[in-house]
C-alpha cells in the first residue's frame, strides 16, 4: 500500500528549486505533461526505490502543489521533507483559519480558500482525523450571500467529501434553500449518492 504526503504551494515558491533538488538528488524526472483545459500541468520524478514526487498546477485558479507518493510512510515522509525545504507550502491550518476569519474575507480570498483547501485534500489523498473546522467552513459559507462563494462551495466539497463524506450533510440539508444554485446542488447531491 502507497502512502501520499502532499500540500498545497506558496505563491513565491519557485518551480526551479524543485527542479535543482530533484537534479541534487539525482531523481529522474519521468513526465512534464502541459495544462489542458481541465487538467493540471503536471512535472513528475521517481526518487528511486518506489517513491514519486509530482508538482502540479490547477489551470482554473492557478493553486499549485506538491504530492510524494512512497511505498510507506517513512519513504514518503523523507521526500516530502525535502521538497519542503526548498518549496515553501500553505499549511492547512492556515487555509481553515482564513476561511473561518472574523470578519469573513472578501468573496475572491474565500473562493481561493475553498479550491486550495480542496487542493490540499487531493495532494494527501487520505482521509485525515475528524477536525470540526472543516465543517464550520462549510456550514457558514453554504449560507453566504455571495452565489459564486458558494459555487465554489459545492466544487470543493465535492472533492473534499472524497475523504470527509460528512461535509456533504450541510449543504444537502440547505438543499430546499438554495435557489440560486438548485440545478448544481441536484446534480451534488446525485454525485455524493453514487459516491456512497
Amino acid at each position: 500500500m502507497s502512502v501520499e504526503r502532499g500540500a498545497v504551494l506558496a505563491d513565491h515558491a519557485d518551480r526551479g528549486a524543485l527542479a535543482a533538488l530533484a537534479a541534487a538528488r539525482g531523481w529522474t524526472r519521468t513526465a512534464a505533461e502541459p495544462a489542458g483545459f481541465a487538467e493540471p500541468e503536471r512535472e513528475v520524478w521517481d526518487a528511486g526505490g518506489g517513491t514519486r514526487v509530482v508538482y502540479a498546477e490547477s489551470p482554473v485558479r492557478g493553486t499549485r502543489f506538491v504530492c510524494v507518493t512512497g511505498p510507506d510512510a517513512g519513504s514518503a515522509e523523507e521526500a516530502f521533507a525535502a521538497v519542503a525545504a526548498v518549496l515553501p507550502t500553505v499549511p492547512v491550518e492556515e487555509i481553515l483559519a482564513g476561511l473561518l476569519a472574523e470578519p469573513a474575507p472578501a468573496p475572491r480570498e474565500l473562493i481561493r480558500g475553498l479550491d486550495r483547501l480542496a487542493t490540499a485534500a487531493r495532494a494527501n489523498g487520505e482521509r485525515r482525523p475528524e477536525d470540526p473546522r472543516y465543517r464550520r467552513v462549510v456550514e457558514r459559507l453554504a449560507a453566504h450571500p455571495e452565489r459564486q462563494v458558494r459555487r465554489a462551495l459545492l466544487f470543493a466539497v465535492e472533492e473534499l467529501s472524497a475523504v470527509r463524506p460528512e461535509l456533504a450533510d450541510p449543504i444537502l440539508a440547505r438543499r430546499d434553500e438554495e435557489t440560486e444554485l438548485a440545478e448544481l446542488v441536484r446534480t451534488f447531491a446525485e454525485t455524493v449518492r453514487a459516491r456512497s
